[in-house]
């Protein structure tokens, strides 16, 4: 498979670590690439930031310790291990676990965030909800300028879930994004969708398990372990169907051109 299908797995585990890492398993067998979880070491100030409600953000504080043994076991399924985080100060915390970071949307335009990051020297993943185009063309200039020359701009929409009418797949052809975010709670209309435009690379996509609250901000947008399943298999089946960017002989013609009339 030519995408990078990353399974976010977000807050659906409720800071539940033996379900985090059934999820894990999950995620793998259906044929993910990565998988990854957010957090915050001081969700007051986070929520602060957003002009949120002081306790807007609670549940994405849990122990640090438990970085190193998601990446540890990540690893050990041959999948990648990233994190979202929200605070400069929080980067050293996840910094030696993941395979690349990710800022989510509404960081996206803070600078100094971005410059963190980029003192890392990693590949950054880029959300770009909420964002005009001419925001966006100005943040890949702002990325080179702060130093992140390893930066995927991923185009998505911030609505949690996404109906189809937000979705605006036809920006993908605009050679700013190198993948997609998706929120669609759609097994054909995300991912697969953007590879079947001739687009494949980043794709993240959400999941839960079936013990997920209802009133868990994810739970709405998020696939359960057989549909994940399915939705990376109709990413394979385009990916496949795409085939060659110029017109071959399949081998299933092959036989046929004996039979070709071919005449001036």
């Amino acid at each position: 498979m030519k995408s990078y299908v990353i399974a976010e797995i977000a807050t659906t585990w409720e800071m539940d670590r033996s379900r985090m890492l059934a999820l894990m398993y999950a995620v793998k067998d259906a044929g993910c690439k990565a998988v990854k979880t957010q957090w915050t070491s001081d969700p007051a100030r986070m929520a602060l930031r957003r002009r949120m409600p002081n306790d807007a953000y609670n549940y994405l504080k849990w122990p640090a310790e438990w970085h190193p043994q998601f990446a540890d076991e990540a690893r050990r399924l041959n999948m990648d291990y990233l994190c979202t985080v929200y605070l400069s100060e929080d980067l050293s915390a996840i910094a030696p676990y993941v395979a690349r970071f990710k800022i989510a949307s509404l960081e996206a335009g803070d600078g100094v965030l971005r410059r963190a990051h980029a003192a890392y020297k990693q590949p950054v993943l880029i959300s770009t909800g909420v964002m005009e185009h001419e925001e966006v063309l100005a943040l890949r200039r702002e990325c080179l300028a702060d130093g992140l020359m390893d930066a995927t701009l991923l185009l998505t929409s911030s609505c949690y879930p996404c109906g189809h009418e937000e979705v605006n797949l036809n920006a993908i052809r605009s050679g700013c994004y190198g993948g997609f975010s998706d929120h669609t709670h759609d097994l054909t209309m995300g991912g697969a969708a953007v590879v079947a435009m001739g687009r494949p690379g980043v794709i993240e996509v959400h999941v839960r398990d079936a013990s997920t609250r209802v009133d868990n901000p994810d739970f709405l947008h998020s696939l359960l372990p057989q549909e994940l399943t399915q939705y990376v298999r109709e990413i394979q089946l385009k990916e496949r169907a795409l085939g060659s960017a110029t017109r071959v002989v399949t081998d299933g013609e092959k036989p046929l051109r004996f039979h070709r009339v071919v005449r001036p």
